[in-house]
C-alpha cells in the first residue's frame, strides 16, 4: 500500500538509500504477512503488530529495526490520512524480546530429525512439528484416531474438545513404517519398545536428549510454536492455524471441522 510514496517520504526526509531499501523490505514483508492472515492495513492495531513480532522469531537487533520501519511507515500513512492513529508508535522496542516465543527454523528441525535414530523418534517429533498438537494430546492419542487414507489425526484437546489436524505424504509415509515397526497391541498410537503408552516425563526427556545431542533447544511446545511460525510464513491463514491449534476461541467438533474445508486446503496448500 503505497510502497512508492512512502519511499519519496523517506527520501524527502533524508534518509540514506540503504536505510530506505531496508524500511521497504521490513514494511514489504510486513504487508505480507497481513495478506496472509487477511488483515487490512488500516485495521492494524498494536497487538497485531505484537503479535507478528511474536511470530518472526528474529533477533532483538533486527526486531527493533523493523519496529522503526513500522513505525515510520504508519507515521506516514497518519500524515497522508490513510490513517488516524499509529499502532506502532506505542511500543517499547525493550519488551520486544520477551514476548518473543522460541521456535526452529526448518533447517534446525532437519538438523533434529536427522539425529533420531530410530523410527519412534523421528515420527513423534514430526508429528509434534507438521500438526502443531500439543504434548498431553499426542501422548493420549488413540491408534483408532489416526487416518492414513484422510491424512488426518482426530485429537481430544482441553476440554475434552475435538478437532481433526491433518499431516502431509511425508508424515504419512513415516507412519506407515512406524506401523510396520509398532508391536503389542496397546490402545494408543504412540508407544515404548515396551509397548506401553509414553509417560510425559519421557517425551520430555526424549526432546532433552535430542538437545544435547544437536545442541538445539528442543522441547513439544517449541515444536508446536515452531509449525505454527512456519504455516504463517508459507501462506497459510491465522484463522486456519488457529483451528489446527486448537485454540480456545474456536469450537472444535467433528462436524464444524468438516464444515470448513477451507481449513484442509489451506494446510496442503502450506505443506504438500
Amino acid at each position: 500500500m503505497l510502497i512508492e510514496e512512502y519511499k519519496s517520504f523517506l527520501k524527502g526526509n533524508g534518509l540514506l538509500p540503504n536505510t530506505i531499501q531496508a524500511y521497504c523490505l521490513d514494511v514489504g514483508q510486513f504487508l505480507r504477512y497481513l495478506t496472509s492472515t487477511k488483515v487490512l492495513v488500516d485495521s492494524v492495531t498494536t497487538h497485531t503488530v505484537v503479535h507478528y513480532f511474536m511470530l518472526s522469531g528474529d533477533s532483538v537487533r533486527r526486531q527493533k529495526r523493523k519496529l522503526s520501519a513500522l513505525t515510520s511507515y504508519f507515521g506516514f500513512l497518519v500524515e497522508t490520512d490513510h490513517m488516524e492513529l499509529n499502532p506502532a508508535a506505542s511500543i517499547r522496542r525493550r519488551k520486544l524480546n520477551p514476548t518473543s516465543p522460541r521456535f526452529l527454523k526448518p533447517e534446525n528441525v532437519d538438523k533434529v530429525l536427522q539425529a533420531c535414530t530410530d523410527i519412534v523418534r523421528r515420527v513423534i517429533i514430526s508429528t509434534f512439528y507438521l500438526t502443531g498438537i500439543r504434548l498431553e494430546e499426542l501422548r493420549t492419542c488413540l491408534l483408532m484416531d489416526l487416518d492414513l487414507k484422510k491424512r488426518e489425526l482426530k485429537i481430544t484437546g482441553k476440554g475434552n474438545k475435538v478437532r481433526y489436524v491433518r499431516f502431509p505424504t511425508s508424515l504419512a509415509e513415516l507412519f506407515t513404517e512406524y506401523l510396520d515397526y509398532r508391536g503389542g497391541d496397546c490402545p494408543y498410537l504412540f508407544v515404548t519398545d515396551q509397548g506401553e503408552p509414553f509417560s510425559r516425563n519421557q517425551l520430555e526427556y526424549m526432546t532433552q536428549r535430542l538437545s544435547k545431542k544437536t545442541g538445539i533447544f528442543v522441547r513439544p511446545h517449541i515444536l508446536r510454536h515452531s509449525f505454527a511460525t512456519e504455516a504463517i510464513n508459507r501462506g497459510m491463514s491465522r484463522y486456519s492455524v488457529q483451528r489446527l491449534l486448537g485454540h480456545a476461541s474456536v469450537t472444535t467438533t467433528e462436524w464444524y471441522i468438516h464444515m470448513e474445508p477451507d481449513v484442509e486446503k489451506d494446510y496442503d496448500k502450506a505443506f504438500n
